[in-house]
């Protein structure tokens, strides 16, 4: 192989890595802050009136069934989408960290200091 070849390969190993590391450090950080915490589950209970044929138990346990149901299902989707908002940030994130700091490498390699005794062109 040969060296330009090998110096694409550990750059693209370090930007992977850099990505990596990122990303890790990020979860990491989210957790810490949001662990251990959880929504709290609001299941609106559904307005009864006073008409007789409200009043009877089974259908007052089928409209909280259906209440219930209904605000699960909301949640659950509620709770996807936050999860996907997250992965979403997280995966940005990593991603200008891991730019960024390729970046900054090469600006350290192009405005590197020459080094003594190696011939400078005038």
């Amino acid at each position: 192989m040969t060296i330009r070849g090998c110096r694409t390969k550990r750059r693209l190993g370090r930007g992977i890595t850099d990505f990596a590391v990122a990303l890790v450090l990020f979860w990491i950080a989210t957790f810490a802050v949001v662990g251990g915490q959880h929504q709290a589950l609001a299941v609106p209970l559904p307005t009864i009136g006073k008409a007789a044929h409200f009043d009877s138990p089974a259908t007052r346990a089928t409209l909280y069934a259906v209440a219930t149901d209904r605000a699960l299902h909301a949640a659950r989707a509620s709770r996807a989408r936050h999860n996907q908002a997250v992965a979403l940030l997280s995966v940005t994130i990593a991603g200008l960290i891991a730019f960024n700091l390729a970046f900054w490498r090469h600006l350290r390699r192009a405005y590197a200091s020459p080094r003594r005794g190696v011939w400078r062109r005038g």
